[in-house]
């Protein structure tokens, strides 16, 4: 049986019906069939269908979705001023143990439960600070490195004003040099002459 669609195509194998009137076609697309033209065509003998048109979930809709899953329901303190554990409305707990140098703060403990939800559980929220951890110790590298690297240009700045000061100086003493030989002669010549 031919199939037409109302994107202009057409195919001669036969859609398989999902769902009473929404169809697969061959090529993988999700298509409806048309309400308007239920049933056979008349002219050709096909079924018309119309593309399944699938509505993206509203701004809302997702951000009210990703609220409702890091919903609290409850907050147990299981070891007084050491250790916390959270429960959220998808099921899911997360627990928190503060060590020895630390200072206990409820606040602190919920505020990192909900970041290890948010970041897909405990493994994934140490891997999170880990990687924070290494990209911070690069950037200290980075930045000493450049200090370092700062400071060999500077001495090499100063380095090379020394060595132009010194030239410079070599330079002026031999003009000097040559000036008192030229008055030297100068004189001399003068004193022969009277």
């Amino acid at each position: 049986m031919t199939t037409y669609f109302n994107d202009g195509t057409s195919t001669t194998v036969s859609s398989t019906t999902i769902n009473g009137g929404t169809s697969l076609r061959p090529d993988g697309a999700y298509y409806e069939q048309s309400t308007a033209t239920t049933g056979l065509n008349y002219l050709s003998g096909a079924m018309v269908f119309k593309p399944l048109t699938v509505s993206e979930p509203s701004y809302k809709a997702v951000k009210n979705a990703s609220q409702d899953k890091m919903k609290i329901t409850d907050v147990r303190i299981i070891v007084p001023g050491k250790v916390v554990e959270v429960k959220f409305a998808d099921g899911l707990k997360e627990k928190v143990v503060c060590q020895v140098p630390d200072i206990f703060s409820l606040e602190s403990a919920i505020s990192i439960c909900i970041a290890k939800h948010a970041s897909g559980g405990h493994k994934a929220y140490h891997k999170a600070i880990k990687d924070a951890f290494k990209v911070y110790d690069e950037k200290l590298k980075k930045e000493a490195a450049d200090a370092v690297l700062k400071e060999k240009i500077k001495e090499r700045k100063a380095k090379k004003i020394a060595q132009k000061e010194k030239r410079k100086q070599k330079a002026d003493e031999h003009q000097i040099k040559i000036q008192k030989e030229a008055y030297v002669r100068a004189m001399r010549e003068m004193q022969l002459t009277d």
